[in-house]
């Protein structure tokens, strides 16, 4: 501050004020300088991905609820407040129950259908600092909000979504796998896609595809992020353990529930001379794939591969989502392989991977999730935990992995008191 400036500020306000209360007055104005950037937030909470804009005193929301489409807000009135927070003012639109447009038709029938149109709505909300990055909470319109500034090298990211064995045909069928994580993704800001693999080959022959995906990328300028599921993250472990050119390429990786150290559905099938001879027959005869897509998953193969071909936890940040589920009774399909895992090993499995066999040595981070099966992630059955849900939370500690590794700066606090972006 020039000193001429500073004696103009003295004279005005000096008189008046304190001097801590100058001191105040003096950070609000500087502070408000600041607001003529636009700010970018990821927005998450339960069952909710999202982003939003703050600019000019608007914040524009783009929010995926659930399985539904992405809803956008585009009026809503921004302002800051003492301390950091934000407030939101914006209007949502209310449909009128059958019940009400019949009472509101008897009291005024010239209106016909416009007894039936929605009603508006206005919501105030607030967020406040929680002294973690810049981030801000709160509840808007009754749910619980998490806003976090996004991070502007997220523009060159894509997040490639490696599905599990023989998905191949389930979209085709009406499944809708992955599809609600991917819409997540879309909803936070990111750029995201299903590779297009063929989930009946085996580990090696996947591992290639996927090194091609990644220099693919690399050679249009962005850097990878994976979003690997079951023998996903099997196939993306693989392929950064064997082609270690690729990995400057790859940001980090998200496992969840990693056939890592190996599966006991596997070790049967593969065991069974009658099981094997039919696993052959449907995946070499029917999909065109190949018998080692299993056998590459049974705790013999993956122990002699990891031995040979360590992934390298320790240079990609890696988070994994592990998970159990254990239901007197479900509609699962793997509710009764659950249970033979449970009889013959006596260890919690996801229906599919034990616990243990989902781990990936020297993981920077790994999170559990209770009662969610090995399909749930990327499809809705039964389980509290939607495919949302753990999109976001890999997602989220994937960024916090990242953050600890990066110089640290001090964020910019939002202005007090004014309009933002005024």
């Amino acid at each position: 501050m020039s000193p001429l400036l500073s004696r103009v500020l003295m004279k005005h306000l000096a008189p008046p004020l304190a001097p801590q209360a100058f001191l105040s007055a003096f950070l609000a104005l500087a502070l408000g300088a600041t607001l003529a950037q636009a700010q970018d937030f990821e927005v998450r909470g339960d069952g909710l991905s999202g982003r939003v804009r703050v600019e000019q005193g608007r914040a524009k929301f783009t929010l995926l609820r659930d399985k539904a489409k992405e809803t956008q807000f585009r009026e809503t009135a921004a302002e800051s407040l003492p301390g950091g927070g934000v407030r939101i003012r914006y209007e949502v639109e209310v449909k009128t129950k059958v019940f009400q447009g019949m009472v509101a038709w008897f009291k005024r029938p010239r209106l016909n259908r416009q007894a039936w149109k929605p009603s508006k709505r206005k919501v105030v909300a607030e967020l406040l600092p929680t002294g973690k990055g810049g981030a801000l909470a709160g509840e808007v319109d009754g749910e619980g909000q998490v806003w976090t500034p996004r991070i502007k090298a997220q523009d060159e990211w894509t997040v490639l979504a490696i599905p599990g064995l023989s998905t191949n045909n389930w979209n085709k069928v009406g499944i809708p796998y992955l599809d609600e994580n991917l819409r997540a993704l879309k909803a936070r800001g990111l750029r995201g896609r299903r590779v297009e693999i063929k989930t009946e080959d085996g580990v090696l022959k996947n591992a290639a595809v996927i090194k091609a995906e990644i220099e693919a990328e690399a050679a249009a300028g962005r850097k990878v992020v994976f979003m690997a599921h079951s023998k996903g993250g099997t196939d993306v472990t693989a392929a950064l353990a064997l082609y270690p050119a690729v990995r400057r390429h790859v940001v980090g990786v998200i496992a969840i529930q990693p056939v890592y150290g190996g599966s006991y559905v596997a070790d049967l099938v593969s065991e069974k001379k009658v099981l094997r001879g039919s696993m052959a027959l449907v995946f070499e005869k029917v999909f065109k794939g190949q018998r080692d897509a299993v056998i590459d998953l049974t705790h013999e193969k993956r122990a002699a591969f990891v031995a040979l071909h360590p992934y390298p936890a320790d240079l990609i940040p890696t988070v994994v989502i592990t998970s159990t589920f254990d239901r007197k009774l479900s509609k699962s399909p793997l509710w009764a392989p659950q249970k033979y895992i449970r009889s013959t090993q006596d260890l919690a499995s996801d229906g599919l991977v034990t616990l243990a066999d989902q781990a990936i040595p020297g993981a920077a981070r790994t999170i559990f999730l209770d009662d969610l099966d090995h399909f749930e992630p990327g499809v809705r059955l039964e389980s509290p935990h939607r495919p949302i849900d753990v999109t976001n939370a890999g997602l989220d500690a994937l960024q916090a992995v990242l953050a600890k590794r990066r110089p640290q700066v001090k964020p910019t606090p939002p202005g007090v008191g004014k309009a933002l972006g005024r």
